[in-house]
């Protein structure tokens, strides 16, 4: 046989070769995806062991035991109780709403009067029984004008808190000087001294310099403070409702043992 001839031949049978073996790669290529996908898939739960706790939780329920304690029992009421109170089922109000809200419940947001004044003080330590007299005298000079406001404390004696004290509510007066001094002081009239008034350290002379009376702020200035108080309240409002519907399910009955 001619030599091209078998060249040729040969060629063909390289090429019906490498045929066969790439239609066997793929038949075993085929083969093995199914397996994979299969053990991409997730495995059917089986039985096993379980934790520690989780058994011993399990018992404890079969066993009733969270029917008597009071720890668990006070536990269950809260978690009830934190469920009423979801804010995600409060609406948000408009602000028609929070004004009208702000206007009923005034009194809880009005701001207090503020009184700035100075003040004279007569240490009864130092002075023993003469505070209130040392006070009176001083009181006429005072109010001769013969002293400028600034030297007014020269006439007294050292006091270690501050002689001038700015806009201040009653509540604040009288954390600092007692509840009698502040009472006296916001009623007092402004521009003159007067006294002798008494506090927790001794005698004063007081002139008011200035006050500010007492005003319920608008909404823009406290909405968020507003804001809050409504959401609280609705949040109670909605508890007690639900509270009563559950009630309605249930009723105590007392059983009278016989004597």
């Amino acid at each position: 046989m001619p030599r091209g001839v078998l060249s040729i031949l040969g060629r063909e049978r390289l090429t019906w070769f490498l045929v066969l073996v790439g239609a066997i790669f793929a038949m075993g290529t085929a083969r093995q995806r199914p397996a994979a996908q299969a053990s991409a898939s997730p495995r059917a739960p089986r039985a096993g062991a379980i934790t520690r706790d989780e058994a011993l939780y399990q018992q404890a329920l079969a066993n009733g035991l969270e029917r008597d304690d009071p720890i668990i029992r006070r536990r269950m009421v809260q978690k009830m109780e934190f469920l009423f109170q979801d804010p995600a089922l409060i609406r948000t109000p408009s602000d028609a709403e929070l004004a009208a809200y702000l206007a009923h419940n005034a009194d809880r947001y009005r701001a207090p009067g503020l009184t700035a004044f100075s003040h004279v003080f007569f240490s009864r330590a130092r002075r023993g029984r003469a505070a209130e007299e040392d006070a009176t005298r001083a009181l006429a000079v005072l109010r001769s004008a013969r002293r400028q406001p600034e030297l007014s404390p020269d006439l007294g004696d050292p006091f270690m808190l501050a002689y001038d004290f700015p806009p201040e509510s009653s509540g604040e007066i009288a954390s600092q000087f007692g509840s009698a001094f502040a009472e006296a002081v916001v009623v007092q009239t402004s521009g003159s001294w007067q006294g002798p008034v008494d506090s927790a350290y001794g005698v004063h002379l007081v002139r008011v310099r200035s006050r500010l009376p007492g005003r319920l702020p608008a909404l823009t200035e406290i909405r968020a403070r507003v804001l809050l108080d409504w959401t609280n309240e609705q949040q109670r409002d909605a508890s007690d409702r639900e509270y009563a519907r559950i009630r309605s399910h249930y009723q105590a009955v007392i059983s009278e043992e016989n004597p």
